[in-house]
Order: C-alpha cells, then structure tokens, then sequence
C-alpha cells in the first residue's frame, strides 16, 4: 500500500527512532458525513485526527465504498477503496469529492487514517446514502383503503393498487402499511405505530388484500398505507381507515325478569331486581341501561328516546340491586324496563316490564297527623284506595272498616320505626290487606279476610310481635296468606295464622309461646324458627280436609331450641329437605291419617324427647327417608306406627343415637342402598354449625352414587 511504502522509505524520519518506535495510532474519526448527494457523486466530509491521537499530523487516508455496510474485522475483504487523500494537520476541515457512483443505488463509506510509522486508527463512522435518480415522480396516494372482516384478534383491509409514477402505468416497489393506537398523518408517519407490512405490489388496478393479526380485543387502531417506486420516491399518506376490535367475548348477559317498583314517597319510586351476571347469569355485568316511559310501548320500539335513570355499576349475579328514581311528577303512571351490557358491550335483551304510579299526595298519612288526612282509618275511607304511605312513628287504635282494602307501607321501609297497634278485643285488618315494612303490635285477636280473590294477608319486611290472625269466613278458596322477609316474635294467642294456605319464605319465627299456623296448606322455605314453645298442638300444623287433601312443605329452613312437636301433618304428602332440625324437645315429625312423606337431605341432630325425629300414627302410603344424617338424637330415628308403615331408607346415615341407630323400624337397613352409620364430622357440632368436612363420609365425594347427604354443604377441610 501507499502509506506502508512510504513509512518503509523513511524509516528514520517517519517512523521514529528504533529505540523509541510510534505505536500511537491516529485518533478514530467520527463525524464522518456526506453532502451534495447528487446521481453519480457526492462530497464526503470530515475533521482531520492527529498523529499520535488528536496531535499532531498524520500521513493519509484509506476511503472505502462498499454496497453493505463497513466493519473493522471485514475491512481489507468489503468494498472498494476509492482514494488515499494525504491528511491534513490535526483539526482541519477534510472533503472529497467521490464520482462515477451509479445512480439511485445505495452505498456504505467509512475511512482509516494511516500515520508514517504505518500505525491505522479504527474504523470511523459508516455513511450510508442514496444516490439520486432521474425519477422524481412518487406513486399516486392510495385513496381505496377499506377495512373487511374484523374479529377480536385480527382484520383485514384492502385496496386498489397504484401505479409507478402518479400514473397507472408501471409497477410499484414497495407498501409500507402502518398500524397505531392514534390517527396517523404525514406529520407522525415515522414516529407512530408499527410496519405491519411492506410487501411488493402488484399490477396498477388490482384489488391487495392484507390481513392484519395479533390485534386486541377492545381495542381502536388507525391504518394507512404509503407507496414507494424503485428511486424510493415516496407517496402520500393514504385515506386513513379506523378498526374497532370486539371482545373474545359472544354471550351477552341475561335477561332480567323480575323488575318491579314500589313507592319510597309521593313523588320517589325504588326499582329493584336481581343482578344478572356477564355470561347470562354468571360474572358481573358492566352496566346497566334502566329506562321509564309512561308508555310501555316506547321500551319495546322507541328505547333511545324514553328517559335514562342513572345507575351503579352492576354488583355480582344474584345480588339484589336497587335504584331510587325521585322528583317525579305525582299521580302518574310509568313504565320501567331495564337492559345489561357486559365489557364487550354486548346487551341483554329487555327484561320484564314494571309498571308503578306514583303516589297521589292524599295518601300519606304522618304519627303526628299532619299528613293529608289525620288517621290511617281516614285515608281508608276517602283515601280511593291508594297506597297509603306512612312515616315513622307509632300509630295507636287503629279502627279500619271491615271492607277496607289496605295497601299500607313505610316511607322508611326500616318495620321497627313505624309501629301499628289495634284496641283490645276482635279488630279487623280489612279486605285483601298488602303489609310492607311495617310493625303490628300486641294485637292478639286480628281478622283478616278475603273477597273476590283468596290472598287476605300479603306481607313484606314486616315484624310482627304478639299478634295472631284469625280467619273471616266462611270461603269457598282461601284465606291465604303469603309473608316474605318477615319477622314472627312473642306471640301468645293460639294459633298466630289460621287460614287455608300459608306461605312463608325468608322468615324468621322467634320466641313465640304458641302455635304458628294451622292451615290445609303450608309452605316453608328459607325460614328459620328458633326457641319456640308449644304447649299443645304442633308447631305447624295441617288441619283435616279430606276432600281437598293437605300438604305440609319445608325447604332449606332451619328449626332449632324448639320445644314440643314441630311439624303435624294429617290427610295429605309431606315434604321435608334440605333443611337442620335440631336441639329441639319433642317429636319433629309427627305423621296422621293418610299421608305420603319424604324426608330428604335434611340432618336431624341433638334431639331429644319420645320419638324425637319422627312419629307415624297414619295409615302411610309410603315414608321415604333419603340422603338424611340423623345423630346424637335422644330417641333415634325410629318410626312409630301400627301397622308398620312402608319404609324407603335410601343414601343415609344414621350415628350415635342414644337408644341406637339402625334399630326399631330400621332394622335391616343398614349397609345396603347406600345407607351407613359413620360420624358425619360436621365443621363445629358444638356451636351448631353443622355443614360438612371436606372429610366427611357424607360429602359428595365421599358419596359418588348418593350425593351430598344431609341439609348443608361442605364448608371446612
């Protein structure tokens, strides 16, 4: 080379004294740049190193071009060199004009400076540059950008595609399809988004189709597309297309069908339904679209256009959700209607329709009389039977007339701040009385009647303390009675309901010194009863009705510290499930006349008294005792009856009985249809919580073929 030729030739001067050598290479140069880039040429441009480092003056250069980029350890093998221009002193402006390149080509150009004692300095900087073309005509800017098919994860976009040069002529070298979060422009090109395509196009006027993978769901982007010719002229910025992406998710929530209202005062209404769930009934929904009209046509056609109430976010499915809608116009009917959407704003179809007035201002009636009319008996009689709201306070001596038909309910809804009281002696409650959040008090000898429909009594959130009912008769169908989430407590008359049906579900009965009921017909669910003393009679009870037949009924109820017999069925099927008798003095179940029973997934524990579980004095078509615990009961599980009745004992488990378990009636039983006799292994027997350990024989998977034996769940390892 040059520079070693001439460092050989002057070995004294050049390269130092032999006792001393240069091993100092010059420094790296490293603003190494390009300018006047024309189609055959182009200036290269840098600052003189030194010598020894940045001193000094070295002896020349080494420019290198090369068509891929330039490294150290490919140096000598890349390229071409183009010039070995002597360098200047240290600090000096360099140039060098480099021709003869071709045109709209790409090339990479570094440099190495060489001082006299042949010492090289590294690698400086690569240039990279295109040479300029004679076409300086970019395609034409796409303007047929439409978006196809979109799901959750992927879309596709299409497009016509345009020629070389703004004309329809010619092919096109490259697409640069770009995808951002935000709209995309000429200005933000670069920056934005990502290349999620840079394919060749096709001929002019053919249809490209892309597909566009890895998007989210939920989610909004922005794509456009720009177009280059092989002299990389560039296009503008195509019509930008926006994608929105659904949910994974196809299942709307579920339909809500028990939307209804009630008045909270004259002018407020309380809408309440249960919660459905994100997937039909499961999850938690996203939000809640509820609307009235005084319409109910407009939520079936017009929904846009009726009026939107403000809600909460959903709670989880199954809970009770409630919405208070106020400054509403009295005396006026509406319509609510109610629809769910999840995150993947997919909607529920309308729920039920709830149909509600809102109160006429006569109909409120104040303890200190101030209201519109001084007395509940007041508003009965003039008040054209609307619902009568009442506030808090007591209100004594009720005197309502016998044909009234009350529709009373507290402003407050809490039952123990507005209290009723009747006189001494036979009071009537009136025609087809509705309860709701209210207490009576210490109102033994109540009539309740029924005209022109059977329900005589329907309560909600009620308490009520030492009151009993008596039936108005006679009638043809009824009296019936229906409480919900009701409080019974301190009663003393005997019976506190009798009547023709009686249905009680969520209530609580408590510390009451008398029979509960005495009906043809009862149904118990979700209700518990607790420290109950019964001095004669049962606590619920069927009467005789050998023509119509009775029918006694218990679910998932729990009857514990009661004392005397519990449940008295005569003529007619009983059904006992999923449900704890326990600690109780007497028999639970006492059985007479012609009767068809079950009992089943009900646990019986701590009992005590003769027949403490079940007594028959009846003529049984059959007893059927099935998925059913009875342990540490005084008197065991034994049925009394003569004849024996017909017993199926299916899937049950009978322990620690004090006068033995498979004994008496159950003779023989034992060890066949699934039947046992191992301790049930309940979470805490001695604080009567007894659901199951995940332990258990009783457990569903200890019980495969049974099923979960006895009223409750597993809840405890």
């Amino acid at each position: 080379m040059l520079v070693l030729a001439i460092c050989l030739g002057n070995a004294v001067v050049g390269c130092g004294d032999q006792n001393q050598p240069d091993t100092t290479p010059p420094a790296d140069v490293s603003d190494l740049r390009a300018k006047e880039v024309g189609r055959s040429s182009t200036t290269l441009l840098w600052t003189a190193p030194g010598d020894d480092g940045e001193s000094g003056q070295a002896l020349a250069y080494e420019v290198r071009r090369a068509d891929e980029t330039l490294t150290l350890a490919a140096w000598d093998s890349t390229g071409t060199v183009v010039a070995e221009p002597p360098s200047a002193p240290a600090g000096s402006a360099e140039s060098l004009l480099v021709e003869s390149l071709a045109e709209n080509h790409r090339y990479y150009f570094a440099l190495r400076t060489v001082d006299e004692a042949g010492n090289r300095s590294g690698i400086s900087n690569v240039v990279s540059l295109r040479t300029a073309s004679s076409d300086t005509i970019p395609p034409a800017a796409v303007t047929s950008l439409t978006l196809g098919r979109v799901s959750s994860r992927e879309a596709f976009v299409a497009w016509l595609a345009p020629g070389d040069d703004d004309t329809t002529n010619g092919r096109a070298a490259r697409y640069q399809l770009r995808l951002a979060d935000e709209t995309l422009t000429l200005e933000n090109w670069d920056t934005t988004g990502a290349v999620v395509d840079s394919s060749a196009p096709i001929d002019p006027g053919q249809l490209e189709l892309h597909q566009i993978t890895d998007l989210l769901p939920r989610h909004t982007y922005y794509v456009a597309l720009r177009t280059r010719d092989e002299a990389f002229n560039w296009s503008g910025i195509s019509n930008v297309v926006r994608i929105d992406t659904p949910a994974d998710d196809t299942v709307p929530p579920g339909k809500v069908f028990d939307l209804a209202g009630r008045l909270t005062a004259i002018d407020a209404i309380e809408i309440t339904f249960t919660a459905p769930g994100d997937d039909g009934y499961s999850g938690q929904a996203f939000e809640y679209d509820l609307r009235y009209a005084m319409d109910p046509d407009a939520l079936e056609n017009d929904w846009e256009n009726t009026t939107r109430v403000e809600t909460k976010p959903p709670q989880s499915a199954g809970r009770r959700e409630a919405v208070l809608v106020d400054s509403l116009p009295i005396r006026t009917q509406y319509y609510f209607g109610l629809r769910t959407s999840d995150e993947a704003e997919l909607w529920s179809e309308l729920s039920n329709i709830a149909p509600i007035r809102t109160s006429d201002s006569t109909c409120v009636v104040l303890a200190d009389s101030t209201g519109d009319y001084p007395t509940i008996r007041d508003a009965l009689i003039a008040g054209a039977g609307c619902t009568i709201l009442l506030g808090d306070g007591e209100y004594p001596n009720n005197v309502w007339p016998a044909d009234a038909r009350p529709h009373l309910r507290s402003l407050s809804g809490d039952a123990r701040s507005c209290v009723l009281r009747f006189p001494d002696g036979t009071s009537d409650l009136g025609t087809q009385t509705i309860l709701e959040g209210v207490t009576l008090a210490d109102s033994p000898n109540l009539r309740i009647r029924a005209v022109d429909a059977p329900m005589a009594l329907q309560a909600s959130g009620c308490i009520l303390l030492n009151v009993s009912f008596e039936a108005a008769g006679p009638f043809a169908a009824g009296p019936d009675v229906l409480l919900e989430d009701c409080l019974v407590t301190e009663a003393t008359q005997s019976p506190v309901f009798n009547v023709d049906r009686f249905t009680a579900r969520r209530c609580t009965f408590l510390d009451n010194r008398t029979r509960l009921v005495v009906a043809r017909e009862v149904e118990i669910e979700a209700c518990s009863f607790t420290g109950n003393q019964i001095p004669s009679g049962a606590l619920l009870r069927t009467f005789h009705d050998i023509d119509r037949g009775s029918l006694l009924r218990v679910d998932r109820s729990t009857l514990t510290g009661n004392s005397g017999t519990l449940l008295s069925l005569f003529n007619g099927p009983l059904l006992v499930e999923n449900s704890v008798i326990g600690a109780n003095s007497g028999s639970a179940i006492s059985l007479s006349g012609q009767t068809a029973a079950t009992v089943r997934t009900t646990t019986f524990i701590n009992n005590f008294g003769l027949a403490s579980c079940i007594r028959s004095e009846a003529l049984l078509e059959t007893l059927r005792i099935e998925r059913c615990i009875f342990a540490a009961n005084n008197d065991g599980p034994e049925v009394f009856g003569d004849p024996r009745p017909p017993l199926i004992v299916t899937c049950t488990d009978v322990y620690g009985n004090e006068r033995g378990d498979w004994t008496g009636d159950l003779t023989g039983y034992y060890g066949r249809d699934g039947n046992i006799s191992r301790d049930p292994l309940f979470c805490d027997r001695q604080n009567a919580d007894f659901r199951l350990s995940a332990r258990s024989p009783c457990s569903p998977d200890s019980q495969p073929d049974c099923g979960r034996i006895g009223a409750l769940d597993v809840a405890c390892p």
